[in-house]
């Protein structure tokens, strides 16, 4: 299962590759300045919340990580598209009379659009499409486990 995953994830990486060789380098090897393209690697922290919609499912939230690289391509002076690789680590608990720990780790594909209104001000929008890496899920008692190796979000 992971490794139909880590393939697809392999071919939509050959689909951005390639671009980003052409513009990142001249022919002597020389990383060549493009103002139209930018490219870098991003950090940070995220508390991840697993809770059902319905609040049927108590979990306990958890603060995490995540890291990846990013490509940003100016597509007007006021557009901007920012494909991004995202290593995520998810997860949550619960103490009830069902306790358990969920730690998930996901590779996270966003496809991300940067609208520049004022200069220095942006708003960002777009689709992420989530694999499944592994799923830890330490329990006692019995729960229902709906865990999808695929997820797909809007933001």
């Amino acid at each position: 299962m992971v490794l139909s995953q880590l393939l697809k994830v392999s071919l939509i990486l050959m689909l951005f590759l390639p671009p980003t060789i052409g513009f990142s380098q001249s022919l002597n090897g020389n990383i060549v300045e493009n103002e139209k393209l930018n490219y870098g690697i991003k950090a940070g922290g995220s508390y991840t919340d697993l809770g059902s919609p319905d609040r049927s499912v108590a979990v306990q939230g958890q603060y995490n990580y995540h890291f990846g690289v990013f490509l940003e391509t100016k597509l007007s002076e006021k557009l901007r598209f920012q494909p991004e690789l995202v290593y995520s680590r998810q997860g949550g608990s619960d103490r009830g009379p069902f306790s358990y720990d969920i730690a998930l780790n996901y590779l996270n594909l966003p496809l991300m659009f940067e609208f520049f209104p004022l200069e220095r001000f942006y708003l960002s929008f777009g689709p992420q499409i989530g694999f499944l890496l592994d799923n830890n899920v330490e329990r006692t008692g019995t729960i229902y486990d709906d865990i999808k190796g695929m997820d797909f979000s809007f933001g």
